[in-house]
């Protein structure tokens, strides 16, 4: 009897291991805390684009960008535009888009893979940006954002919402959405353990919107201070019930 409950006490010690190295983080709100729209300049928030977010071309904690649906608006458009090149293209004209950016009146559907091979834990994120720029009324900005989670078997996305960004109108414009934690923007992560994010456009008004960019700010997700202490305590009951196993052989 004596052996079953040791063993009992074992197997409860190791799930309470696992457990607390695999609760998630509780998820804040994800919300639109700026829409800032510029007349007269297309390159007006050029310079706050990220080449080294999480999800910019080249950086190490990006997997793969995968896209679905495109559809150039002309022959000058990139023929896989992912939205990730740290670029604002350049200026255009109604008829011309150069650089990163895509006409879109439709569904585009983009999502980065992040390399969870150097965060098994996946990331925490903390900010989202997004990009418009162009000629004649195309930097209405309408999206969703989807995760998925490193805990809940990949591939099994979830929505953080849908954001609509409005028209900066006239010649010459350009737009940027900021979504971050609805209790201190910018400063802690709105979601954790995200293994790849993805954004779905939908139609704009009063015209299609040119995408320019998308931005990812985070970090790899660490276990936090009290989950590794259940971890600690779980895993001290393990080797403790084996010690006393060993001397009652």
């Amino acid at each position: 009897m004596k052996s079953n409950r040791t063993s009992a006490n074992s197997v409860l010690a190791s799930v309470i291991t696992v457990i607390a190295f695999v609760i998630p983080s509780a998820h804040a709100a994800l919300i639109r805390t700026a829409n800032d729209s510029a007349f007269f300049n297309q390159q007006a928030y050029a310079g706050t684009i990220l080449a080294n977010d999480l999800i910019g071309q080249g950086t190490t904690t990006l997997l793969n960008a995968v896209q679905a649906n495109y559809a150039p608006y002309a022959d000058s458009e990139p023929a896989n535009t992912i939205l990730n090149d740290g670029s604002n293209g350049a200026d255009t004209n109604p008829s011309t888009n150069i650089g990163s950016a895509f006409d879109s009146d439709g569904i585009f559907t983009v999502t980065y893979n992040l390399n969870l091979t150097i965060a098994t834990l996946g990331y925490d994120l903390t900010r989202i940006r997004s990009y418009a720029a162009h000629f004649d009324n195309r930097t209405g900005q309408n999206y969703s954002v989807l995760v998925d989670y490193v805990n809940d078997g990949l591939g099994n996305f979830v929505s953080l919402g849908s954001f609509i960004g409005t028209n900066a109108g006239g010649v010459h414009q350009a737009s940027r959405v900021t979504l971050e934690n609805d209790v201190s923007p910018g400063l802690t992560a709105f979601t954790s353990g995200v293994a790849a994010i993805q954004f779905i456009t939908a139609p704009a008004t009063p015209a299609a919107t040119v995408w320019r960019e998308f931005d990812v700010e985070g970090v790899a997700t660490v276990p936090e201070p009290s989950t590794i202490l259940f971890g600690m305590i779980g895993t001290a009951g393990i080797f403790s019930r084996r010690n006393r196993n060993t001397r009652n052989a």
